[in-house]
Formats: C-alpha cells, sequence, structure tokens
C-alpha cells in the first residue's frame, strides 16, 4: 500500500456548495480539487439526477450557483473579454450565466453593477440580491457605465492610502474592510432595474424567504464606528405575480419586526407556509447574556402585533457543525426549511447529526452521521448530503429511511477509490478526566510494533469552540505515515457540548490545559509504546494559543509548531478583526480599566515566555487579520531574545485560512516544515530532516514567493512539473 504524503492533498476532492432542484428531483454541487501545478482550485459544477454524476462545467472557476427553475442554473463567472476588461478596470460588478442542465452551452444571462454575494430567482424575471455596497455612495449602482468607471479611476489613483473611520477596518480574507456594507436588491432583469429593499443604513447579517419566495425576512445592524453585535428584524412582501407582464419595478415596503437590540440572529422561518403572511414565525437568537458572544441559540416566537419574542424552548443549541477538517474548502447550506419545520446539522460531541425542529418547536435528530455532514438538502422522499463518513473524505450521500429509521447511503466515488491503493489509519479512542470525561484518539503510526518507542506529536484544534473527531485529517495522517503517534482531544472550551462545557471564558489556559495535559498522560500510560521523551505540540489559532501557553508552562514537549496563533492579548485586541469584542469577551474582563488590563496580560502566553526552553517554529500568514502577524512577530523576537531555538515561516499572500483553503504550494510548504520540524527534535537519531528539507524541490516544488523563512533556509521555485502530481491538472 502507498502511504499518504504531502502531496496527497492534490488528489482529493472536495466537495462544496450543493443545492436541489424546485422538484427536489436533480442535485447540483460545486467539486474542487487542488491543482499544484497552477497552485489554485480547480472549482466545477457537478449534477446528480437519475442515478447518474456529470460534470456541467469545464473551466475550473464556477463556485457560486442557484438553480433558476428545474431545468437551469445560474452561476457567476467572468468569461467575456467585456467582463475581463471590467474586471481589470475595477469597480464592483458580477455576471452571470445561464446554463441548461439536459445539455448546451452557458449563455450570458445579466450583468449587474454591484458585488453580488448570493442571488435568487423569484420568477417573472426578477432576482432577489444580496449585495456590497460603501456607504459613502450607497446608490453607485444607479449611475451609468462612464460614471462608474470615473469612481472606479478614483480609487486606483487614491490607492495608496486609506482613510479609517471604524471598526473592524479590515476582515479576515478581504482586506481593508471601510465602509463596506451588505444590502438586499431587487432587480427586474426584464427592464434591468435595481431597487434597494434594505435601507441603505443598514448593514444585512442573512436574509430568508418564505418557501413560496414571496416573502422576505431579513436580519440587521445599523452602526456606524464599531460594529454591532445585535441586529434587528425585518420583513418585505413581494406582489410579483400580479401582472406577469409587470413593466415597472413594485412598489417595495420594508417593516421593522424587532428592534435592534438584545439578540443576536441566526435564523428565521414561517412554520405554517400555507397562511403566507398570517404564518406564525420562529426564530434562532442568543442574548449573550450568560455565555458571551459565543452563546448557542434558543428558538423564539416572534409576536409580530406586539414586537416582541416569546421564548419556546429552554433548550440552546449550536445552529452548526463545528467538526474540524482539513479536506473541505467550506460547504452549504447546512440548512434549509420544508413544509415549516427547520433543518439543521449541528456536532453532537465527536460527529455532525441532522436535526429539525418541529411546528411545536421541539427539536429532533434525524440522523447522526458517523463523521461529518458538509451540506444537506431535502430530496425525493429522503435527503441527500455531501459528507465525511467511515473516516474518508468526502462523497454525496443519499439518507434513506427504512424501517421508521435514516440510514446513509454513499453515492459518489470521488475519493473513495483512492484508498484502495493508499493506507488509511484508523483513529483508536480513549477517554481521560476525572469530574469531565474527555473525548480524544490516538492514530497509532504506520507499520507499529507493540514494545518499540515512537514520537507522538499533540495536535490542539482551534476556536475553541469547535471539535475534533474521527474524521479524515490530511496532516495526521501524513505524520502517522512517517512514524508518528498523533495525538488529539477536545478539552473544555470545545464545541458539541453545550453552553456549560464550552464556556471558558476567563479561564484560557486553565482548565482547557489541564484537560490537555491529563489527556496526554492518559495516552502515556495506555499505550506504553510513546515515548515520553520525544513529544511534540502543534495547533493553529487557538489551538496555537494552547501551544504556546503549553511551552510557557511546562518543558515536557521537545519541539512546538504553533500557528497563526494568539501570544498577546492587549495586542490582539487592537489589531484582530474581532479583537475589540473578542478578547474582553473570552478574558470575561471590560477593556482599559487596570484590572482588565493586567487580565489580558496575565492570560498572554507572552507573559510567560520567560519559562520557555522548547524549541519553536512559528507559522504565521501576512494576510491573517484574525489573529495578526504581529502576533507571530512578538512570539519570535521574545523568543529569540531569550536564546530559544526558533524560527519563524511567514506566508506572504496567505490569511488565516492557510490550514485549511490556502493556496495548494503553500498547504505543502507549511506541512513539510511542520513535519521536518519535529522530525529534527523528536526522531531517531540519525534521522533528522529524513527526507531532506528539499523534498519539495525534488518533487518540482519549492517554495519562492510563496514564504520567507527566518533562521532556516529559503527555497526557491521551480517551474517543471513531476508526472505524479501533472496528472492531478
Amino acid at each position: 500500500m502507498k502511504k499518504i504524503d504531502y502531496d496527497f492533498i492534490g488528489k482529493i476532492s472536495m466537495l462544496g456548495k450543493m443545492s436541489v432542484n424546485p422538484a427536489e428531483d436533480s442535485l447540483a454541487f460545486v467539486c474542487s480539487l487542488p491543482n499544484i501545478k497552477k497552485n489554485t482550485y480547480d472549482s466545477n459544477l457537478w449534477l446528480y439526477t437519475d442515478g447518474f454524476f456529470t460534470c456541467l462545467t469545464v473551466d475550473d472557476k464556477v463556485d457560486n450557483f442557484v438553480w433558476e427553475g428545474n431545468e437551469h442554473i445560474l452561476f457567476s463567472a467572468v468569461r467575456s473579454e467585456e467582463d475581463k476588461e471590467k474586471q481589470k478596470a475595477g469597480g464592483p460588478f458580477t455576471s452571470f450565466y445561464r446554463l441548461p442542465i439536459r445539455g448546451g452551452e452557458a449563455r450570458p444571462a445579466f450583468s449587474l453593477p454591484l458585488n453580488v454575494l448570493a442571488v435568487e430567482p423569484l420568477g417573472y424575471n426578477f432576482y432577489l440580491l444580496l449585495a456590497e455596497f460603501d456607504k459613502k455612495l450607497p446608490n453607485a449602482y444607479v449611475l451609468d457605465e462612464e460614471k462608474r468607471q470615473e469612481l472606479a479611476e478614483k480609487d486606483k489613483k487614491e490607492s495608496f492610502y486609506t482613510r479609517l473611520t471604524e471598526i473592524p477596518f479590515y476582515f479576515n480574507g478581504s482586506n481593508y474592510t471601510e465602509g463596506k456594507r451588505k444590502g438586499l436588491f431587487l432587480y427586474n432583469a426584464r427592464l434591468d432595474e435595481l431597487e434597494r429593499i434594505s435601507k441603505e443604513d443598514l448593514d444585512v447579517d442573512f436574509y430568508s424567504l418564505s418557501e413560496d419566495k414571496r416573502r422576505l425576512y431579513f436580519a440587521a445592524s445599523n452602526w456606524s464606528n464599531k460594529a454591532s453585535l445585535y441586529s434587528g428584524l425585518y420583513f418585505t412582501e413581494f406582489t410579483l405575480e400580479a401582472d406577469p407582464r409587470l413593466l415597472e419595478m413594485p412598489l417595495l415596503r420594508c417593516e421593522e419586526l424587532y428592534p435592534e437590540k438584545d439578540y443576536s440572529f441566526s435564523y428565521i422561518w414561517e412554520t405554517e407556509p400555507e397562511k403566507k403572511r398570517d404564518s406564525q414565525v420562529f426564530v434562532l437568537a442568543s442574548d449573550m447574556k450568560e455565555f458571551g458572544c459565543n452563546e448557542s441559540e434558543k428558538i423564539y416566537l416572534l409576536d409580530k402585533e406586539n414586537r416582541k419574542l416569546v421564548l419556546q424552548n429552554e433548550k440552546s443549541f449550536e445552529n452548526h457543525s463545528c467538526l474540524n477538517t482539513d479536506v473541505s474548502l467550506g460547504a452549504a447550506p447546512g440548512h434549509f426549511v420544508h413544509q415549516g419545520e427547520y433543518y439543521f446539522v449541528a456536532t453532537d460531541r465527536d460527529h455532525d447529526s441532522l436535526y429539525k425542529i418541529t411546528k411545536d418547536a421541539s427539536v429532533n435528530e434525524v440522523y447522526a452521521s458517523n463523521g461529518a455532514i458538509l451540506a444537506v438538502r431535502k430530496y425525493r422522499k429522503g435527503f441527500l448530503f455531501t459528507g465525511m463518513e467511515d473516516m474518508l473524505p468526502g462523497e454525496v450521500f443519499a439518507l434513506e429511511e427504512v424501517e421508521g429509521r435514516y440510514q446513509s447511503r454513499v453515492l459518489s466515488k470521488f475519493n473513495r477509490p483512492l484508498f484502495s491503493d493508499y493506507e488509511l489509519l484508523h483513529p483508536v479512542e480513549i477517554a481521560s478526566g476525572d469530574e469531565v470525561e474527555i473525548d480524544g484518539w490516538i492514530i497509532y503510526p504506520s507499520g507499529f510494533e507493540k514494545d518499540k518507542k515512537y514520537p507522538a506529536i499533540l495536535d490542539i484544534h482551534g476556536g475553541p469552540r469547535t471539535a475534533y473527531g474521527p474524521v479524515f485529517f490530511h496532516e495526521m495522517q501524513v505524520w502517522a505515515q512517517k512514524g508518528y503517534f498523533v495525538l488529539f482531544s477536545n478539552p473544555r472550551g470545545s464545541g458539541g457540548r453545550g453552553d456549560v462545557f464550552a464556556d471558558i471564558r476567563g479561564k484560557y489556559g486553565r482548565v482547557d490545559y489541564e484537560d490537555l495535559m491529563n489527556f496526554l498522560d492518559a495516552c502515556l500510560e495506555a499505550v506504553p509504546e510513546i515515548d515520553k521523551d520525544r513529544l511534540g505540540v502543534t495547533g493553529g489559532s487557538y489551538g496555537g494559543f494552547m501551544s504556546n501557553w503549553i511551552i510557557g508552562h511546562t518543558d515536557r514537549f521537545k519541539a512546538c509548531a504553533t500557528q497563526r496563533s494568539i501570544s498577546n492579548w492587549l495586542s490582539f485586541y487592537g489589531t484582530a478583526d474581532i479583537g475589540f469584542y473578542f478578547a474582553c469577551d473570552q478574558m470575561a474582563t471590560k477593556t482599559w480599566d487596570q484590572a482588565g488590563f493586567m487580565k489580558l496580560w496575565e492570560y498572554s502566553p507572552l507573559r510567560y515566555i520567560n519559562s520557555c526552553k522548547t524549541p519553536t517554529l512559528i507559522i504565521h500568514s501576512a494576510k491573517d487579520y484574525r489573529c495578526p502577524l504581529e502576533q507571530g512577530y512578538q512570539l519570535f523576537t521574545a523568543l529569540k531574545d531569550r536564546d530559544v531555538e526558533s524560527e519563524l515561516l511567514l506566508f506572504h499572500e496567505e490569511t488565516h485560512e492557510l490550514s485549511r483553503s490556502g493556496k495548494p504550494r503553500a498547504r505543502l510548504v507549511r506541512l513539510q516544515a511542520i513535519t521536518e520540524w519535529m522530525d529534527r527534535f523528536l526522531a531517531d537519531h540519525g534521522k533528522v530532516r529524513e527526507d531532506g528539507s528539499d523534498l519539495l524541490e525534488k518533487k518540482g516544488y519549492t517554495a519562492e514567493g510563496i514564504c520567507e523563512v527566518y533562521d532556516g533556509e529559503t527555497l526557491l521555485f521551480k517551474e517543471e512539473v513531476p508526472e505524479e502530481i501533472e496528472e492531478n491538472s
């Protein structure tokens, strides 16, 4: 059997957005394949119907689409020369193409002077749009082409500076966001006219259409200077069917259903769709009073007449999956409404389940996966979902009812055939903890022999409110197949077990550190083949914070690779896109009184760096605005100043998402660097950098233009492509 190596990532198909047509008899979804040669992801649209899978596009650039009726798909793309010129000139625009699923070329549908984030066909040539706009020029979309080009040219000339007046001033993955807001618009394709639905002072969080697409509900906030964590609820009704030959835009009235105070909303829907406007309406909301900004949602009835929310169920729940993997680019949607019942995916400790909220506000489990559910939709008499079951990467599954219970059946073969040739190592569950049981797992090294000693890597997840489970992880398979035990667990603070378990505000580095060390001790006791003198630790984001905390509190690890981490809560508060509310919320303190200042410093790993002796590799990205680069710089400076062996690997064009959706070559360099760092300090005598620091170079790939290594070797890029990698391009 072949072993899974760094470039195996280029063989894994990653399933993204999915949707079923109105007749519920055809599924469309995006499938992306990392292309190492082009250093991008080839994303195409696929169709499942009548038991067959068909690839609908071949240009490798389709990642956003919507059904338009039962036989056509609408997707955004830049294809024509005119669109390419517009893209080059700058300024907001989005072009849409219409593709017949039964065969034929995609043809231009319409082009809009907005950066469209989502589109929903409403019928009669009307479309609902969620789009970005600039609050300084909220009505720029009504200008003619010449005026818009003038604005684009002006923006280019002034691009050497940015004036900031609000926070957040940037957002991870989208650069500076000054003045950027999201609004809802109605587009009449027959007249080529746009009309704003949401008021220009509102920033839309999400929207929800009734099942007949005639009533629009949305949550939005009105803010200046500082983004709000609270939002209000709004409503608009469409009367488009009054005259199918409508020659003018309908009169739109936007009603406020609940004012912007008290709650953060995540969804709203009608429980009695047959009653239309008179339907009872449920809302998922959190008041954030007991557990802070990460507090779970509860179900409320919206009393429209009195503008009140009436609690329907004391149970709170996480309305999303929080399972970790490194072989998904982010699928959607994980929720939908069918006949007045709301279906959603949520994590239950170590796996995802599909739940539904019934019309009486009860929450019932529909199906429990043995892994992750990425996206789900109603399909004929059952459901279709993309997911990761049986410790394998993503596939398309059918959920079918058998004797009153739903069972999954795999339909696709995007990834499973790979594992007829490659070794797949399965985790073994190991529990730890006394007062609170902690879920954890060990992946044994390839070729494991009893009574032989092996090094181990403790891998800590991000979040902290995410979770590990028996789900395929490329990096873990690589390490285990190179001779390491891989240890991973869900300490307190993790998701999937409710607010009380997840609440570590003001306790970062205390109860979670205790859980991680207890889990490590349980692993050492249960598996004597783990060499306690050859332990490494790594993690990203919150996992990077914990890695930094660990090396300041114990010397039991001989190597550390900390990634996209927090080292100093004080500077994080002022530089991270979420810092102005997240830092003090998670530290359970106020900002700049003396006690708040001291607490932020007390829980900063940098405070304890004097005690660190562990050789540490720091990995950070220049465009990481979630845990900004200065966090890595501070840690690197402190370690160097104290003569601790350390290196900083800096990726120039990557964001906080490097390990999950970063460019393929950057992901290869990152994983190689971590592995070689562990080899250097943990491997058997004489096995330092066993594969050679030029591994990627031998295969035709290294890293010029991608990263710099401080106190290490800077590698050069090559253009030649080895045969085993060329096959994926």
